[in-house]
């Protein structure tokens, strides 16, 4: 049942990759250490491909939805499980799995058709 319409989806788009972005800071997580590079890479690139998105929020309109909701999921895969891929759960693993579930949910939750309006 897909309940998120393309427009919120948007929003929630541009709100994670700005808390993403914050963490390592909020966390307290050394700035140069892997942990939180991967919050800024995931951040700047939920940024960059909402941008180009075709959707209520893109601005150039190039990526059409059923891939952003693509590469949204393989991107909450990836911080779900890269406390375990890249060793560093025994020291922090909660936001990467809250944050991971939370952008799977809303990929999978969005309906793919933009509904604009005129």
């Amino acid at each position: 049942m897909k309940v998120i319409y393309t427009k919120v989806h948007g929003y929630l788009d541009y709100a994670l990759g700005f808390v993403l972005l914050l963490i390592p800071s909020i966390l307290q997580l050394d700035s140069d250490s892997l942990e939180s590079l991967i919050f800024y890479i995931l951040s700047i690139l939920i940024l960059f491909y909402s941008i180009l998105t075709d959707y209520e929020l893109g601005v150039y309109k190039i990526l059409p939805m059923k891939v952003h909701l693509i590469v949204d999921l393989v991107a909450g895969i990836f911080l779900l499980v890269s406390p375990w891929i890249f060793g560093f759960y025994h020291t922090i693993y909660l936001p990467y799995v809250i944050l991971g579930l939370i952008q799977i949910g809303c990929a999978i939750l969005t309906k793919p058709e933009v509904e604009y309006v005129r």
